[in-house]
């Protein structure tokens, strides 16, 4: 399993080859953070000059892997997203009007994912993207995180309405009693992974926003 962020000109890579997660920043060596991948729990990790938190919590029956910066949750990028800086004199063209004469903010940096010029207020929390662009991020990984929680259970499921399905056309007793079973362990394994998701959450505190 591999998951990586890019945290302003930084790359952090996550990769777990059981039973040992690494964390490594620009690919240094040695890695940031080595343990065991059945760990959870909250570490800091420095990136530049600036301390991100890797966060480890049950989702379910697997474990969810998150960067925090600044007590903001970073989504991840499958590819690094290079900083570019503006020419000189370029304004800011994401931030609010201001209703007046007055120019915008003098650009910081241009967004990677848009290229809009911003300026330090309207760069997200990462350093290389603009608020817009990190908000879209943000959604994106929500969407997916969701996705991946009912995947596991619907294909249960589906496997559950395939042996009921035979169960029924064989008038088979035998499979009958397998989708029983199977419904029952189903169900057991969810309940677990929500009890122990609650647990091991209760446990881990949150990132404190500033």
């Amino acid at each position: 399993m591999h998951r990586a962020w890019t945290i302003e000109n930084h790359r952090v890579d996550l990769d777990i080859h059981a039973p040992i997660l690494t964390v490594r920043v620009d690919g240094a060596t040695p890695p940031a953070l080595s343990m065991r991948s059945n760990f959870l729990g909250t570490w800091p990790i420095q990136v530049g000059g600036r301390v991100a938190t890797l966060r480890r919590v049950r989702s379910i029956d697997v474990a969810r892997n998150e960067l925090w910066v600044d007590g903001v949750k970073i989504p991840p990028t499958p590819e690094r997203i290079v900083v570019t800086f503006p020419k000189s004199g370029a304004r800011c063209k994401v931030h609010p009007p201001s209703g007046g004469s007055r120019p915008a903010p003098t650009a910081a940096i241009e967004c990677g994912i848009c290229h809009s010029a911003a300026c330090d207020e309207c760069r997200a929390v990462d350093g290389v993207r603009c608020h817009y662009c990190f908000a879209r991020a943000v959604e994106e990984l929500r969407r997916r995180d969701r996705a991946n929680r009912v995947m596991g259970p619907l294909l249960g499921v589906v496997l559950i309405a395939a042996v009921a399905f035979v169960a029924v056309a064989a008038h088979s007793r035998v499979f009958l009693r397998c989708a029983v079973g199977l419904t029952a362990l189903l169900l057991f394994l969810m309940i677990r992974g929500l009890i122990g998701e609650r647990l091991e959450a209760s446990k881990v505190p949150e990132p404190k926003r500033p």
